[in-house]
């Protein structure tokens, strides 16, 4: 599962739209049982040429094709990916991976390849094969296990598929066996006694296994010999080369100018005919794990095409803070939620009443019994309900507003509501006033310009909005003459008063068509991820781009009235 999910990771991030070839090293295992075939083994690690192999193994090298469709996987020219793996000279046993990343619904179509040759023509068979205790007795085969063995030893160590064993002298005199890689064939003596020996992953003592007619292959283009070969297929035990397990066969090879063709060797179907698999990992992975991958996949899917810089991780990294739990509040935490923000805090004092859940997303009949769940509360465990991997608080708290009349007990708990916004908005990044009443908005508004943080002011009328980002104060080396944005007050005479106090119920109450909080609550969104991902964050520039500013990755929006 883990490779993958790290195959499926490396076509999101880093090939897009790309389709390789990728590097890849698989590796194949000496056979441990009778009757158990040989496999294809791919890691976590196999990404890359330079894995670990671990064990009684061999790398099989190659390259994976990760295709944008799935119809490519089974239309693919193979022949020619075919021909290509064959050209390079390296890789003894290469291997060829076709697949496609359903990303969206955690499946995996492929179709592994390892390309193979036939026995060169005239090639006949000496001496059948018989175990190496039978061939070489038990003595000298269990000296030839045990060295062998050692090649082997640490997963860092390189792990040949095959190896020349240079048997000692019948001169009456105890000596060990040697070792050779292929690399010495032309210094081999003629005359000596040399066993060509690989590691076998076939169960099949009398047949010859993939590896073995590539090994073959090359001994009769490259070695020559002028004698029979005494081909070993090395199989193991219990984790150790067996002698009883191990076969030696006598061939005769006729000598060949060139490798021929390698022919295709491409696995089966669930079937039996050739044709590529599916994994499903859905069915096995955690949900949760699901649910976050899912989440960022639209977002990164982004940056295939249409803002390749966009940097997700970051805009999901973002702190919101969102004053008012209501209409706008609601559809601001959802399209949050969209664009992946992982932080986000909920502060009101309102419980859920009952005309609430038909225009406030996060609420349901069921919160408004009993007097009604806080709002902030209620809506902060609907977004983890919504993704549990969200980090959603709801805090109760009131906003002390200018124009409402503070008595003198109710100025200590009015002090402490300040102190305690104070300390919210430093430890958050990005603020949205999402409240009913102008006045309510200004304590945040004061507050936010003092910490120098983001803030994003939205409002609605009856049939008619406002989304705005308020403005930096000048920083040390500002030209003071530089032009800034305000805020959402900078334009008033007086200071704002109370709005709600001796009013009629419909002045009271946010009076508005009900669609517009869903346009309001996504523009404010799209102003702030807009801003965020610009290089210069809260501090760019507002409008048509000024001469020589910079463009942010999602663009500038030089037309609406919400994004100046």
């Amino acid at each position: 599962m883990v490779f993958w999910s790290q195959l499926g990771e490396l076509k999101l991030n880093e090939l897009k739209l790309g389709e390789g070839p990728v590097a890849v090293r698989l590796y194949q295992a000496a056979n441990q049982h009778q009757g158990m075939p040989g496999f294809l083994n791919a890691t976590p690690s196999s990404l890359g040429q330079e894995a670990p192999v671990p064990g009684l193994a061999f790398a099989c090298a190659g390259n994976a094709y990760l295709y944008n469709t799935v119809e490519q996987v089974a239309s693919s020219d193979r022949k020619v990916l075919v021909q290509q793996a064959e050209k390079d000279t390296a890789l003894m046993n290469p291997c060829i991976l076709l697949a496609n990343c359903d990303l969206k619904h955690s499946t995996y179509v492929y179709w592994f390849g390892a390309p193979a040759f036939q026995l060169p023509a005239g090639t006949r068979v000496v001496e059948r094969a018989a175990s190496l205790a039978s061939s070489l007795g038990a003595e000298l085969a269990e000296q030839v296990t045990a060295a062998s063995q050692e090649l082997f030893v640490g997963d860092a160590a390189p792990k040949p598929a095959a190896w020349f064993v240079a048997l000692p002298e019948d001169t009456g005199q105890r000596t060990s066996v040697t070792l050779r890689p292929l690399a010495d064939h032309a210094s081999l003596d003629p005359g000596s006694r040399v066993l060509l020996a690989f590691l076998d992953a076939s169960p099949a003592a009398d047949a010859l296994g993939s590896a073995a007619r590539n090994l073959l292959t090359w001994a009769a283009a490259r070695w020559r010999p002028a004698e029979p070969v005494a081909l070993v297929s090395m199989r193991a035990r219990n984790g150790r080369f067996d002698p009883g397990a191990s076969t030696l066969v006598r061939l005769a090879l006729p000598p060949v100018a060139a490798a021929p063709a390698a022919v295709p060797n491409w696995e089966t179907n669930s079937r039996g005919k050739p044709g590529p698999r599916k994994a499903d990992l859905g069915a096995a992975a955690d949900p949760a794990r699901l649910a976050a991958s899912a989440v960022d996949l639209n977002l990164r899917l982004m940056r295939w095409r249409a803002a390749p810089a966009l940097d997700v991780i970051s805009l999901g990294q973002a702190r919101c803070l969102l004053f008012g739990a209501g209409t706008l509040g609601c559809a601001v935490a959802r399209s949050l939620l969209g664009w992946g923000v992982r932080h986000l805090t909920l502060v009101d004092n309102a419980r859920v009443s009952y005309s609430n859940p038909v225009r406030q997303s996060l609420y349901t009949f069921e919160d408004c019994k009993g007097g009604g769940a806080p709002k902030a509360e209620r809506a902060a465990a609907a977004l983890r309900e919504i993704y549990p991997g969200v980090r959603a608080e709801g805090i109760v708290a009131s906003v002390p507003m200018p124009g409402h009349v503070t008595s003198d007990a109710e100025a200590a708990q009015a002090l402490q509501e300040v102190q305690r916004l104070e300390g919210l908005i430093q430890d958050h990044d990005v603020l949205f006033l999402l409240m009913d009443t102008r006045e309510s908005r200004w304590l945040p508004t004061l507050l936010g310009a003092a910490a120098g943080k983001l803030v994003i002011n939205a409002a609605l009328g009856f049939d008619g909005f406002l989304v705005m980002r308020h403005g930096l104060g000048l920083r040390d080396g500002d030209d003071p003459a530089k032009p800034r944005l305000g805020c959402y007050f900078c334009s008033d005479v007086v200071a704002p008063l109370d709005s709600t106090t001796g009013q009629a119920l419909d002045q009271q109450c946010t009076v508005t068509r009900p669609g517009l909080s869903g346009i309001a609550g996504a523009l404010a969104v799209e102003l702030a991820m807009s801003v965020l991902s610009h290089p210069e964050g809260a501090a760019a520039l507002s409008g048509p781009l000024a001469a020589g500013g910079a463009d942010g990755p999602l663009g500038a929006r030089r037309t609406c009235s919400a994004a100046s």
